[in-house]
């Protein structure tokens, strides 16, 4: 390897030193013209590990269908009811319009997972549970 100032070639461990905003690789003569960086330096042929390797398994995610239940939008009104808040009420509490939650308590309308989520954790209920895989006959 050479020195990037001079060209010499370099004995033993390069030097890596900042000049002008530059990073450079030099010599040791040439090393007080810049200011020393602390880098590592790998030995040649180094090949970093995979992220799935023994030391970082791999975690198959498996992702559970969910379905919405059949009853959401009187689950959304009775949780609604137990907590003693109107329609408005709750719509300024979740930051939704009322003409939402109108539509959502009488199924005109299906939430989406994000509103499904906002609800479920202000009203304590589930919303969503594990699809049914088995086929009744």
């Amino acid at each position: 390897m050479s020195c990037e100032i001079c060209g010499n070639s370099i004995r033993g461990v390069p030097q890596v030193v900042l000049v002008d905003g530059a990073k450079l690789r030099v010599c040791n003569n040439d090393a007080k013209l810049g200011t020393a960086i602390k880098e590592t330096v790998r030995p040649q042929g180094f090949v970093p590990r995979p992220v799935n390797s023994p030391l970082f398994p791999k975690f198959d995610i498996i992702e559970e269908e969910l379905e919405l239940r059949e009853d959401f939008g009187t689950a959304i009104k009775s949780a609604r009811e137990k907590l003693g808040l109107s329609q408005d009420q709750l719509a300024a509490k979740i930051n939704e319009r009322a003409s939402l939650i109108r539509h959502l308590e009488t199924a005109k309308m299906k939430p989406d997972d994000v509103l499904a989520t906002k609800l479920e954790r202000f009203l304590k209920i589930d919303l969503y549970g594990a699809a049914d895989s088995d086929l009744e006959v």
